[in-house]
């Protein structure tokens, strides 16, 4: 394992440089306030992730159905605060996930959906190997490193020519048996959406500094896809195509303008800035970030927190003023997060949505120390 991207933090613990941040319990509170996080941040952090640990399944997992994209998801908020498998008050939740996963991958040939539906497999994939590259890359344990690099390589090889990623199907495969896979017909292009968490998955891969084959020129290949998809009339990002940023269906700037923050190769003469400060733009125009209404969209709110926390300046404290308060009051007494207006999550996710709405409400609060690109 070639740890090139590890740095030494002040706790002694050696993660991948863009992640040293929130393992460091003084650069963490400091970057929570540089970023205009109150105090009541911290304490929301604490008591969602006390809730996940209540709530988490004996075997390890969480959730009753999209098992594997809400296991996916809790790891990433315990991660988001630096709780690895050795944290005293979080390491066994932690463990268990991550073990839970790797088990998922040994029976599946590194696939770590647990349901099969062919739309939401290609999700939960995709997020799930997220949470496991998170993992591994900051507690570099070598257990979880060979469904790890299967899980990968599905994601790499599934690539379209455009550079994104649509659903699963069923694909026969060289032995005779048939396997879920990704779509790769041409003839129709990439889901943002499920291009997203794929991007996300493997930037995460590659943050851990081992080597996974094909995952950088995958990353570069995935920035063509975020371009096709944007509209310079209004600074959006569609849904399929260009002409879907007008569709308030569909809110997927946030994605677009994260996969062109994180990765700075591919871009080929586009102007990249532009883009964003665009797209950051047409955020701020679209998206109100308000909790209780019928508009209310966690998912696309996700992307649009990072996407804004990381252009900075005005675009992000516009954003932190509506956002931060909001979530703070809408987390319920146990750690929960309360129904948005629009009840999204739940009609998205059915019987997860408390785990569902609670990961993308602390992923949000986490955003002060969690991401950096």
């Amino acid at each position: 394992i070639k740890r090139t991207l590890a740095k030494l933090n002040t706790m002694g613990v050696s993660v991948p440089k863009s992640m040293s941040g929130r393992c460091d319990k003084i650069g963490r509170r400091s970057r929570l306030a540089e970023g205009g996080g109150g105090v009541g941040v911290e304490t929301a952090v604490l008591k969602g992730l006390d809730w996940l640990k209540a709530t988490q399944n004996e075997d390890g997992s969480w959730g009753k159905k999209h098992i594997g994209a809400m296991t996916g998801l809790a790891l990433l908020c315990f991660l988001g605060h630096c709780e690895l498998t050795d944290s005293s008050e979080y390491g066994d939740a932690v463990s268990r996930g991550a073990k839970w996963l790797v088990e998922k991958g040994d029976k599946q040939n590194g696939w770590l959906y647990h349901n099969n539906h062919r739309h939401g497999a290609a999700y939960a994939h995709g997020i799930a190997t997220y949470g496991l590259a998170e993992a591994f890359s900051m507690t570099e344990k070598e257990w979880m490193l060979p469904v790890l690099t299967k899980s990968v390589a599905h994601i790499v090889n599934g690539q379209k020519s455009d550079g994104g990623w649509f659903y699963l199907e069923n694909v026969r495969k060289a032995n005779g048996k048939t396997e879920l896979d990704f779509k790769r017909n041409d003839a129709e292009g990439s889901d943002t959406s499920v291009s997203g968490w794929q991007f996300q998955a493997l930037k995460a891969a590659y943050n851990s500094g081992a080597e996974f084959p094909g995952v950088k020129e995958s990353l570069t290949e995935s920035i063509k896809n975020f371009y096709r998809v944007y509209s310079p009339t209004n600074g959006g990002f569609g849904y399929r195509k260009r002409s879907d940023a007008k569709n308030a269906k569909h809110k997927l700037t946030g994605v677009g303008a994260l996969g062109l923050q994180g990765w700075k190769f591919g871009h080929d003469g586009q102007d990249r800035n532009l883009v964003v400060n665009k797209a950051c733009q047409h955020i701020l125009k679209s998206s109100r970030f308000r909790y209780d209404s019928k508009e209310s969209n966690l998912y696309s709110w996700y992307y649009d927190t990072q996407a804004l926390f990381n252009k900075g300046g005005s675009y992000w404290a516009k954003w932190n003023e509506q956002m931060q308060p909001q979530l703070i009051r809408a987390q319920n007494p146990d750690g929960s997060f309360k129904e948005e207006g629009s009840g999204t999550t739940k009609s998205r996710a059915s019987e997860d949505a408390k785990v569902y709405r609670t990961t993308l409400c602390l992923l949000m609060l986490e955003v002060y120390y969690r991401y950096v690109y």
